[in-house]
């Protein structure tokens, strides 16, 4: 976002009587960094404005040094969107239903910025911002329910300001490259606390797609499609310009959207379930799918009770300050799982670096196993068992298929250090950026010390690049002229404060 225009939208949007008159619910601030500056409860616009330009949230004073300019990156719009299913939930559910998937997807963003903020979160400090420092984060959430098309989609705008306080009491801004660099990872965690919540308070039966994606089972999938129609205009779009990478969709996207329309969501409701019983979905069905995960959780409760010889007593249900936990926070799903085991190896990857992966792989290649030596005289030789593919990856069975092979003479790079250490210059001459190098080289440097040939020696001409001992020569003459200067200035330096004080 730039400057504070950004800002003015999503305020202009939200009423307090959204349900009636239309528009979005007013904004929440979220992040440690809000509470720092004593920002809690609803967005006020005044605040909200003074954080955008960089300024205190009552405008008293300034954050950042570029503060009040109107073009200064002002903050960054993080969204979460919730899946197409949900969102066709929340507006066909009835109310009690409705109003805990709105705090389910509420609690989910809050865990995504939770994660954002510590893993996230830096401002720079020190000579030239080479040093990194967490901070909190200062986060608008604006809540909204509809896309540009008025089909149902539950998404916040997480409107994270550029602006924090750090640990000293000094302020500054905000990194925003870490904050790109984790998007997919915050997207990931946003959609596995969502399902955990829905399922957990709904019970509603989550099924998992590629990629951490989901949708609520019964849902169908032409009524999913019909509410669509951004996801169709953006296709269409592609479609005509015969273009399918990610960059070519949010040019689309720009391209096809429209102006953001106010309505009431009473209305909006009672339009969506007019078209969704045309696909034969509406209020009924959504309610049936609710009391249908119920009765049937009931059903498997019963039959667990019923297989045990002694029944436990019911528990007290009168005090519910603390929810028992169910199978599904204890269990994750088996994606969730697998995602989480992706990540650990991908983080334990990231620890090595380029060079030592290199290294290791290089060591792996050389491990070939000596099966017996043949004792020749001056020149090994040996039979290896060499590995077929010493690049196939350590799951693979080709990983073990080896060969016996007859190697003569020492490993190519030992034995050119070997012959490089053996080499003596008798005399060398400079032609411009080359030399040319007359040397004395052992003919067998293979052979044993009690062996007449290891004494054979034969003359050879190099030719060696000079180009590298030019350049550090210029560089050297360069330092010591500058150096020479330096010396200078301060000797004239010297001489006329002498001549001041005389």
């Amino acid at each position: 976002m730039t400057g504070a225009g950004q800002g003015k939208y999503y305020l202009n949007l939200a009423r307090e009587d959204y349900y009636l008159g239309g528009g979005e619910p007013p904004g929440r601030w979220l992040g440690k960094g809000a509470e720092i500056l004593g920002l809690e409860g609803k967005v006020e616009r005044e605040s909200f404005r003074h954080l955008l330009l960089g300024r205190s949230p009552d405008g008293s004073r300034d954050l950042v040094q570029n503060a009040g300019k109107e073009n200064r990156q002002s903050g960054w719009d993080l969204t979460f969107s919730a899946p197409k299913s949900v969102s066709i939930m929340f507006a066909f559910a009835p109310d009690i239903e409705r109003d805990v998937i709105r705090a389910a997807h509420a609690v989910a963003v809050a865990k995504a910025m939770a994660f954002l903020e510590s893993d996230a979160a830096f401002t720079r400090r020190g000579t030239a911002g080479k040093e990194r420092e967490k901070v909190g984060l200062v986060v608008a959430a604006f809540e909204h329910a509809t896309s540009r098309a008025l089909d149902p989609n539950l998404h916040t705008h997480a409107l994270v300001c550029n602006v924090c306080t750090r640990a000293d009491g000094t302020s500054g801004t905000i990194l925003s490259r870490p904050l790109y660099q984790m998007k997919m990872e915050a997207g990931a965690v946003y959609r596995r606390e969502l399902a955990r919540e829905l399922e957990a308070n709904l019970q509603l039966k989550i099924v998992w797609k590629p990629r951490q994606m989901f949708e609520v089972a019964g849902v169908p999938q032409t009524l999913v499609n019909v509410f669509s129609k951004r996801r169709s205009d953006i296709k269409r779009v592609l479609t005509e310009r015969g273009l399918d990478s990610a960059v070519a969709a949010k040019i689309a996207a720009l391209d096809t959207r429209p102006k953001k329309k106010l309505a009431a969501r009473n209305d909006l409701f009672a339009a969506w379930e007019k078209v969704a019983r045309q696909h034969g979905f509406g209020r009924e069905q959504v309610t049936q799918l609710l009391r249908g995960t119920s009765k049937e959780k009931q059903r498997e409760e019963t039959r667990s009770a019923g297989n045990k010889p002694s029944p436990e007593p019911r528990p007290d249900t009168s005090n519910f300050s603390k929810p028992q936990k169910t199978k599904t926070h204890m269990d994750p799903e088996p994606n969730s799982r697998e995602q989480s085991r992706r990540d650990e190896n991908r983080r334990t990857r990231g620890t090595a670096s380029e060079s030592e992966r290199d290294q290791g792989r290089k060591q792996e290649r050389s491990k070939d196993r000596v099966l017996f030596r043949i004792p020749v005289l001056g020149v090994p030789v040996r039979v290896v068992d060499k590995k077929l593919f010493p690049n196939a990856p350590s799951w693979s069975p080709a990983k073990k298929l080896t060969l016996p092979r007859l190697v003569v003479g020492e490993a190519k790079g030992k034995a050119q250090s070997e012959r490089k250490k053996s080499d003596t210059v008798i005399r060398k001459k400079a032609l411009g950026p080359i030399e040319l190098q007359l040397r004395e080289r052992r003919m067998f440097p293979n052979a044993p010390a009690w062996s007449p040939a290891s004494k054979l020696k034969t003359k050879t001409v190099a030719v060696r690049s000079r180009l590298r001992e030019s350049i550090d020569d210029m560089s050297e003459r360069r330092r010591k002229a500058s150096a020479r200067n330096e010396q200078t200035k301060r000797d004239s330096a010297k001489d006329q404060s002498r001549e001041r004080s005389r």
